[in-house]
């Protein structure tokens, strides 16, 4: 519901939907050195996409997505549905794109909450205790 709509406001309801096909997925494995010596890992996707527009011209893109994405589960040769932009074909829009971004997002804004939770009861409590 909120993608249609948001396909609305933005006016990709009147680009060209077309099939794009991923040629390349390459996961990056970033490591994470923790206090105590450990190491953690996070993994994303670099994918690349082609898709032919009206006049037979290919274009591509490329675009991170995290491991939790459904897109990161595509591989080579795999097919998605797209639009283009007809006045500038190398924009498009993929709405499983956009909602991984969306998500991502609002994660990184709900640690931030937690962090700032955490952080005002640390100072109340400390203020708190040197009364």
């Amino acid at each position: 519901m909120m993608t249609k709509l948001w396909e609305r406001v933005r006016g990709y309801d009147k680009w060209i939907e077309t099939a794009a096909t991923f040629e390349a997925a390459k996961v990056q494995k970033t490591p994470h050195n923790g206090r105590d010596g450990s190491v953690s890992y996070t993994y994303n996707s670099l994918d690349t996409i082609s898709w032919t527009d009206q006049s037979g011209a290919t274009h591509r893109a490329e675009f991170k997505v995290p491991d939790d994405s459904p897109i990161y589960q595509l591989v080579d040769r795999n097919q998605a549905t797209i639009r283009y932009d007809p006045d500038q074909p190398d924009r498009f829009y993929y709405p499983d794109l956009f909602r991984t971004r969306i998500a991502t997002v609002l994660q990184r804004i709900g640690y931030t909450i937690l962090f700032l939770v955490i952080l005002s009861l640390f100072i109340a409590l400390n203020s708190w205790l040197s009364r």
